[in-house]
């Protein structure tokens, strides 16, 4: 492991800390969740969002660190709205502020300049969005979509379509290009290599795929040819992954997903 990533942002749910069976199943809705930090090395876990949303009790998932490593953002089931806060939970802002569309699974581009997120409006369409930082130009760029991801220079994303296809876009938007016919397996991260190709799993086998469209296979996950900029973090079949920049694989255990703080 690295010894420079010193923290990890997690969400804990109440049944990881206490006996499930436990639980009255009468009284999910009363499960709250929200986010805490711990050091990667173990020991006391900090809450850093609050349960209170004003005078509603709110659960609070998906939070992702900001590329300087001094704020979260993150949404709230509750009310489905996007937030910032300081990495110390003194500051909680809704950055979204909408009425007609529920917006989930924030992420701040590398550049730290702007944030993607998905929305569904009031007519159940969903699509990808994105926004500067503050929350200001909220605009859908492509839509029916279900997971995303920035790529190293902030200036595209990776799309998963709800037919399961991969597609890349401009964060300014555009015309999405497809990425071959191939389909992501479920429970896998597409993760990007460079500015203009990106490692995904299709049918139990890893390809790359480029902006031009093409896609090959990669016949070695250990031959050095991975291109990895730096080393990074992914979900393959609900497994989360180190990987480092010559593509060695070190396991990190079962993962819904992985986030490392940026330093």
């Amino acid at each position: 492991m690295n010894p420079h990533i010193k923290c990890l942002s997690i969400l804990l749910l109440p049944c990881l800390l206490s006996a499930c069976s436990a639980l009255n199943p009468t009284n999910s809705k009363s499960i709250l969740e929200t986010v805490y930090t711990i050091p990667i090395t173990g020991g006391d876990a900090s809450r850093v969002v609050p349960l209170s949303l004003g005078s509603t009790v709110a659960n609070y998932r998906h939070a992702r660190w900001s590329p300087d490593g001094t704020q979260l953002v993150l949404y709230s089931v509750t009310n489905g709205e996007i937030y910032s806060c300081t990495t110390t939970g003194n500051t909680l802002t809704n950055l979204t502020n909408t009425t007609t569309i529920t917006e989930s699974d924030p992420a701040w581009s590398p550049s730290g300049t702007s944030i993607a997120y998905l929305g569904t409006d009031s007519s159940g369409i969903s699509g990808l969005y994105v926004m500067t930082a503050a929350g200001s130009s909220q605009t859908r760029i492509m839509a029916a979509v279900t997971a995303f991801g920035w790529s190293t220079d902030s200036t595209l994303l990776w799309a998963q379509s709800t037919n399961g296809r991969l597609y890349i876009i401009s964060a300014s938007g555009g015309s999405p290009i497809s990425v071959g016919t191939l389909t992501i397996d479920s429970g896998t991260t597409p993760v990007w290599m460079d500015s203009s190709s990106l490692r995904f799993v299709s049918g139990g086998l890893t390809y790359i795929g480029t902006t031009s469209g093409t896609v090959v296979a990669m016949s070695d996950t250990t031959d050095g040819s991975w291109g990895i900029p730096s080393a990074q973090v992914f979900v393959d079949e609900s497994t989360g992954y180190w990987v480092s920049t010559t593509g060695n694989l070190q396991s990190l255990g079962t993962s819904d997903w992985t986030a490392i703080s940026p330093n």
